[in-house]
């Protein structure tokens, strides 16, 4: 069953309003996240494609993958966007305990102070996250992101032309957004990608970075 683009619940927004689902704003700015990298053959695209619209990010990386591509991530930065953290391993909060996600975020932290300047934000990989997690991490100054609209790229029965169109009429200012710039979301998000950067940029919405 094809569930993906998704809104995130309004009711989980109310119940988990500590978190950051949104952003307040008067003027005409999408925030747009990418989560899963860095990775060499599908973040240079993502990054080649925003520069077409001057558009800035914020890329969720997972520590190992920053290992993996130092290079990718001095990139990201040096044009303008940001990177936060989606822990060391990309692992499921629900099935790990507190301290060892809480290491996961911290190891992963130090290694982004090392590329650069770090805003602390933290975004868990699969939306999972245990209330006791949450109240840890904001203990330890980290500010935690979701998203209003997940476009479900990684979905191997995701309808792309349905992801566009979604994607393209209900993104409101002030939403963010979230794709994937891994090897599993690559096919769909080089379907998806440029027609919603284009579609929302003819509405006249910006993209900025958290």
């Amino acid at each position: 069953m094809n569930i993906y683009p998704l809104k995130f619940p309004k009711i989980m927004q109310y119940i988990f309003s500590s978190l950051v689902f949104g952003m307040p704003t008067k003027e005409s700015v999408v925030y747009l996240t990418f989560d899963d990298g860095p990775t060499s053959e599908v973040t240079e695209w993502v990054l080649s494609e925003l520069r077409k619209y001057g558009a800035k990010a914020t890329f969720f990386c997972v520590g190992n993958n920053i290992n993996k591509h130092p290079q990718i991530t001095d990139k990201t930065i040096a044009e303008g966007h940001l990177i936060a953290n989606h822990t060391y391993q990309h692992i499921k909060g629900w099935e790990h305990p507190d301290n060892h996600y809480l290491e996961e975020a911290l190891q992963t932290e130090e290694l982004i102070k090392k590329h650069t300047k770090s805003k602390k934000l933290f975004r868990p990989p699969h939306g999972q996250i245990k209330r006791s997690q949450i109240k840890l991490l904001q203990k330890n100054g980290f500010k935690i992101v979701i998203w209003r609209t997940i476009a479900g790229d990684f979905s191997g029965s995701l309808d792309s032309q349905k992801a566009i169109d979604y994607l393209s009429k209900k993104t409101k200012p002030g939403d963010i957004l979230v794709f994937h710039d891994s090897l599993k979301a690559e096919k769909n998000l080089k379907n998806i990608l440029p027609r919603v950067l284009k579609n929302l940029h003819e509405q006249g919405l910006k993209f900025e970075h958290l």
